[in-house]
């Protein structure tokens, strides 16, 4: 990282370059072209600098291309005094030092896409009259990677921080950008700094590459309000210590009533020809096209602590609040293979203010995206902009949010969880930002959940269990629940759907032929609430993010779930994998102690064996071990049910029905058991204590116990045990399986 050097004879140090006077000079460094000159400081209002180019000398205007305009509060840094010691911004010099720009001085920063030399001069906006004091050139141009220039450093409890500024390149042509370096505006807003600041941990540098998680500001805030050292204000630990926490700015500085104001793009971006000199409520047109400038640099940036600050790629998480929040959900959902994990809270739905509207249109208009969704759909937390899978996520909604309706939480929760999201959804009797006290006494605040440090621990090259349609209440629908869309809120004061579940990340297993995991409801936890508040809880299971375990729609597939402690078998099911070649898991039903969930695609063979059988109190030994031959497929029609084991040259009987479960049976005997057994024919053992019978597809006893594709059925056979002093009965363990088409 270059050192910060303060430079006050710049004249001196960059030679021929510059020209001697006090007006306009001009050089070139880290790939874009400086300009600095003398500000006047008599601008009101919303008046304005204007930027011109031409490739040859320029003495008159209607020469040349005005690439830029400037509000005073774009050279002035506003927000970069935001954080202690901040003043004016540091540029990059010729000679590769830095230049702190004077209190009287402006900048703008062009950036070439061409390697040539070019003119420039600066006006104020309806001043044509050009000279030698406010004109410069030529400056040889280079397209060299574009670097993001430090401005300050310091602590910030016991954070080492940089903030940095980027200048990004604003084009009417979105998609002009140079390689490595993206259109990140539109024309209006060419040549303006962004501010970014990364803190460190505060032990040390952490293992590298390291995680980083990304943070948005709400409406009202800055990349510095949410600093570490004001996570206790904000009701949100924000200290990362394991890798880099990175706050963002964003604040485009537009048209007033009486004066420039600052307002935000949403985390998203706006119209492509926005004009920011414009007064506000200045709509775009039907057929206006909303770009994703904002979320582009969030990608740039992101990029470059991968590329020179060892960030790991796939550790990159993201988290915010309130039109942070929103930002978040729709950052994630606009790219979900750069996101490892996300925290929103109380996002808002869309738009607030008159420059919204300006920036992206009125709702009803819906204007199209370049994603290819309508910015009303997109910004809709349930929209769908990607066919990739999510990251986990956690969404944070508060019920007496003054600022954001009530009315839609319980419908956006319910569209998010019916699609099965990697999503925990929770809700409390929080306000709608941590600040002034808001969050005082809600329920799950303080969950280091919450935190961002607990998104370091996910990656984006791992898959994980998504639960989804919840139940801790055994009532039928789901408990806890959120009420109806009403203000004020009528359901549960707080909960949430997914939030009590969770897994064990070292141990997931995922290749082709198997998908495996530890999953639990929570038992314990520094934060007593986030202890789930019922011993037991009904859920689907969906397998999100697979990396190789991708089995084809329409396959069918086994799954059992063991507990850990002693091996007990659980639950076992059957499905088949949706037309979006997910897989997911119903009516799984999970406790406060560790269960190892095993999903085995495509058809049986043995799919679970049952631990739960019992012989006879006369019998004697261990039973019969159940097996099969052949395929266990209706098209092969080979599939044969196997006993071994067995007395010889006895007769004995195969059942088979829907369920495993420890159900008396005969004198004192456990089996499979369901809604009804089936009984196939009798059959005598082979001299070696073999039984056998070929299924017939075709001829099943009852249409009932029709064995049909994707079905799963649990098999035992059942035989007269001869002993000495009496007769018994055996059962041999259970064999399930799960049948092709």
């Amino acid at each position: 990282m270059r050192h910060l050097i303060v430079l006050s004879a710049l004249i001196v140090l960059l030679g021929p370059s510059l020209s001697a006077q006090t007006g306009l000079r001009g050089w070139h460094a880290d790939g874009q072209t400086w300009l600095v000159w003398n500000d006047d400081q008599t601008f009101v209002g919303n008046d304005s600098y204007s930027i011109y180019r031409a490739t040859s000398p320029i003495t008159n205007l209607a020469q040349a291309e005005r690439i830029g305009r400037l509000f005073p509060a774009d050279w002035q840094a506003p927000r970069l005094k935001l954080a202690p010691g901040g003043t004016t911004w540091t540029l990059p010099d010729a000679g590769g030092g830095t230049y702190q720009l004077e209190a009287d001085e402006a900048v703008f920063v062009h950036t070439p896409h061409a390697a040539i030399p070019e003119y420039f001069a600066v006006v104020k906006t309806g001043d044509f009259t050009v000279g030698a004091d406010n004109t410069t050139g030529p400056i040889a141009q280079t397209l060299d990677p574009v670097q993001p220039q430090a401005q300050l450093s310091g602590l910030d409890d016991g954070h080492p921080y940089t903030v940095f500024a980027l200048w990004v390149d604003g084009r009417e042509d979105p998609g002009s950008g140079r390689p490595g370096f993206p259109v990140m505006a539109n024309q209006h807003t060419n040549g303006i700094a962004h501010i970014f600041c990364v803190f460190s941990p505060s032990q040390g540098a952490p293992a590298l590459p390291m995680p980083a998680v990304l943070s948005l500001h709400g409406g009202g805030g800055s990349y510095w309000k949410f600093r570490p050292s004001n996570g206790p204000t904000a009701r949100v630990n924000y200290k990362v210590e394991d890798g880099l926490y990175v706050t963002f700015d964003n604040r485009l500085n537009v048209f007033g009533t009486t004066e420039v104001v600052g307002v935000g793009t949403r985390w998203f971006g706006y119209w492509q020809h926005y004009d920011r000199f414009l007064p506000p409520v200045v709509l775009p047109p039907d057929d206006g096209v909303i770009y994703d400038y904002t979320a582009r640099r969030l990608d740039w940036v992101t990029d470059w602590l991968v590329a020179g600050h060892d960030v790991d790629p796939l550790r990159v998480s993201v988290i915010g609040t309130s039109m942070g929040g929103r930002g978040t959900c729709a950052y994630v959902r606009r790219n979900p293979d750069r996101v490892s994990a996300a925290t929103a809270f109380v996002m808002p739905d869309l738009f607030g203010d008159s420059n919204g509207v300006s920036l992206m249109g009125e709702p009803a208009q819906n204007l199209a995206t370049n994603l290819g969704v309508g910015i009303v759909d997109f910004m809709w937390p349930s929209t769908l902009a990607s066919d990739v899978d999510l990251p986990s996520m956690r969404f944070v909604y508060g019920t007496e949010d003054s600022q954001i309706s009530w009315l839609s939480r319980p419908v956006i929760m319910t569209e998010i969880d019916a699609q099965r999201w990697g999503t925990q959804l929770y809700w409390d009797e929080r306000g709608h930002v941590g600040f002034g006290g808001a969050w005082d006494g809600a329920h799950f605040v303080g969950s280091p959940r919450h935190d961002a440090q607990w998104l370091t621990r996910f990656r984006s090259d791992r898959s994980y269990p998504a639960f989804s349609h919840v139940d801790h209440g055994g009532d039928p629908g789901q408990q806890p629940h959120p009420g109806d869309p009403v203000v004020p809120a009528n359901g549960d004061p707080w909960g949430t759907w997914g939030g009590w579940f969770d897994w064990e990340l070292s141990s997931l297993v995922d290749e082709p032929d198997r998908w495996e995991a530890t999953v639990f409801l929570v038992s314990s936890s520094s934060f007593p609430n986030d202890v789930s508040p019922s011993d037991s809880a009904t859920c689907e299971l969906t397998v999100r993010r697979p990396q190789a375990f991708k089995p084809t729609a329409g396959t069918p597939f086994s799954w059992s779930l063991t507990r850990i402690a002693d091996g007990s078998l659980l639950q076992t099911g059957t499905g088949l994998v949706a037309a979006d070649e997910s897989v997911t898991l119903t009516d799984l039903v999970l406790h406060k102690e560790e269960a190892r969930v095993v999903v085995i695609p495509g058809c049986g063979g043995l799919c679970a064996i049952s631990n739960t059988c019992a012989t006879s109190p006369n019998s004697q030994g261990t039973g019969a071990v159940m097996g099969n031959l052949g395929s266990p497929s209706l098209a092969a029609d080979d599939f044969v049910l196997v006993a071994d084991g067995c007395p010889p040259s006895h007769f004995g009987i195969f059942y088979y029905g829907a369920e495993e479960a420890a159900l008396p049976f005969g004198d004192g005997l456990r089996c499979v058991a369901g809604p009804q057994l089936y009984r196939l024919p009798v059959v005598l053992t082979s001299p070696a204590g073999r039984g056998e019978h070929a299924l017939d597809f075709g001829a099943p006893p009852t249409p009932a116990g029709q064995i049909t594709a994707g079905s799963r059925w649990f098999f035992q056979f059942w035989y007269r045990s001869d002993v000495i002093g009496g007769a018994g009965f055996n059962l041999s363990d259970a064999l399930s399986v799960c049948f092709c088409p």
